[in-house]
């Protein structure tokens, strides 16, 4: 009897091998970059930092995807120096930030003008409701716009992180968890704006994940709604999707991701 050869399965294309390889980059580069200097105190006085894009959004461009090394000089733009005064924003300026609080509000307001300014299509998620304690919360998606997608894409990459800050009774500014995260993600669409994928690429600022009482079940509000969203665009959808989620990486020896 005679054995067939064994087929050797097709490499997968590079639309499937490239979104989580430049998620885990970026933010390896991102936890590499923060070190341990996040939550140090600033010496002196420090004026209130806005960041702001440093030029108005370019027309998009191929993103040449052959190889690893391709993607390098890319990932190499990411600006420390505009991430911490993103963290200092939301730590210092705002403060402590709680889901279904007028901080929190005020954050998702700021993610808002900042994915704007870079040129994308930006809507909320608003009055997610907090049952426990009568408040809502809301989610902010950024969305490249569809002509600076490749045509017919086959998934979309979901790049996320959660903004609220986690309740104390002293309050919790929120400077790891998860600015850091917040930050990242910022940079993240900066570098990624100019650029033409062959994916769809959605941010998504998710509000009130942390715990907002003494029940282990009472979080994790912003996130639930959106994939409750998803799912209802229906089985398709949910198939193309991938999501990368950052979380506190400013500070220890783990990697949220």
């Amino acid at each position: 009897m005679t054995v067939p050869p064994r087929r050797r399965r097709a490499a997968p294309p590079s639309w499937q091998r490239i979104p989580l390889f430049v998620g885990l980059v970026l933010v390896g580069l991102a936890a590499g970059f923060f070190g341990t200097r996040v939550l140090q105190p600033n010496a002196g006085t420090v004026e209130p930092a806005q960041p702001q894009p440093t030029r108005p959004p370019e027309p998009p461009r191929p993103l040449r995807l052959a190889s690893r090394e391709d993607i390098w000089p890319f990932v190499q733009g990411f600006d420390t120096a505009r991430a911490l005064a993103h963290i200092r924003v939301l730590a210092d300026d705002i403060g402590p930030h709680f889901g279904g609080t007028a901080e929190e509000r005020q954050v998702a307001e700021y993610l808002k003008q900042q994915f704007e300014a870079l040129g994308y299509g930006v809507r909320l998620q608003e009055r997610i409701p907090l049952p426990p304690t009568k408040k809502f919360t809301q989610n902010v998606v950024a969305e490249l716009p569809r002509h600076r997608a490749a045509s017919r894409p086959r998934l979309t990459l979901y790049i996320g992180a959660h903004y609220d800050s986690i309740y104390t009774g002293g309050g919790s500014p929120g400077a790891n968890d998860n600015a850091t995260g917040v930050a990242t993600m910022l940079e993240a669409a900066r570098l990624m704006a100019p650029l033409q994928w062959p994916f769809e690429v959605v941010f998504v600022a998710f509000g009130c994940e942390e715990r907002i009482d003494a029940n282990p079940q009472h979080h994790h509000y912003g996130s639930r709604h959106f994939a409750r969203q998803l799912r209802q665009q229906g089985s398709a959808e949910v198939r193309r999707a991938r999501l990368i989620n950052i979380d506190m990486i400013g500070v220890g020896h783990d990697f949220q991701l």
